[in-house]
């Protein structure tokens, strides 16, 4: 319609000026909205293209901006994230479209979880080994596909031991790591006090 009018008004010579004007205003406006639409519209987009293309469904679980959540909403616009301590982070459908970001889920829930610990070199290995192991058997939290023991490194005065461990979701793995964690620390004061980290310094005779 401001498109109609301002080459009406441009067809007379007397008011030429004013068609000039409104024609003018005309692009500004057009230029102003379409700059003020495109977020929007690239937005919208982004929103079908996570619709069809499968890239994140609702009870996903997924990091993103360093925070551990669930995926809880996903709309034409935006995406809602329940984070782990009960807090909602609502990021716009281009983040999941243009950012990287982990998911855990991608597939199946299943999940493989770490524990490490740094003990002294005097720690006895097979015992600790069996320990872990009877640890996991026990859990109900465990899903039974994987369970080990290794050293992976062995400097700077200590041993690191990683322990692995598998469970059928984050939230059973994350409860299972603290357990196995908490229970081969306390059977390490127990047992064997003797493995605990220490730093060791010579004195010079004499």
């Amino acid at each position: 319609a401001v498109l109609a009018i301002g080459i009406v008004l441009f067809s007379f010579p007397e008011v030429r000026a004013v068609g000039t004007s409104v024609l003018a205003s005309a692009g500004i406006l057009s230029l102003v909205a379409g700059l003020a639409a495109q977020s929007t519209l690239g937005n919208l987009v982004a929103g079908v293209q996570l619709v069809f293309s499968n890239a994140i469904r609702v009870g996903d679980v997924v990091v993103v901006e360093g925070e551990f959540g669930t995926i809880g909403e996903i709309t034409l616009s935006y995406v809602v994230v329940y984070v782990w301590d009960e807090r909602r982070l609502i990021l716009p459908c281009t983040y999941f479209t243009s950012q990287p970001f982990e998911i855990w889920t991608r597939n199946s829930s299943d999940i493989i979880g770490t524990v490490f610990l740094d003990v002294d070199w005097r720690v006895p290995l097979a015992e600790l080994r069996s320990k872990f192991l009877s640890i996991v058997q026990s859990s109900d939290l465990w899903d039974g596909r994987k369970a080990g023991v290794i050293v992976t490194d062995a400097t700077g005065g200590y041993v690191t031991v990683r322990c692995t461990v598998s469970a059928s979701d984050s939230d059973k793995i994350w409860t299972l790591r603290c357990q196995v964690r908490e229970e081969l620390v306390t059977w390490i004061q127990k047992e064997h006090p003797d493995a605990l980290p220490v730093t060791r310094v010579l004195m010079p005779k004499g």
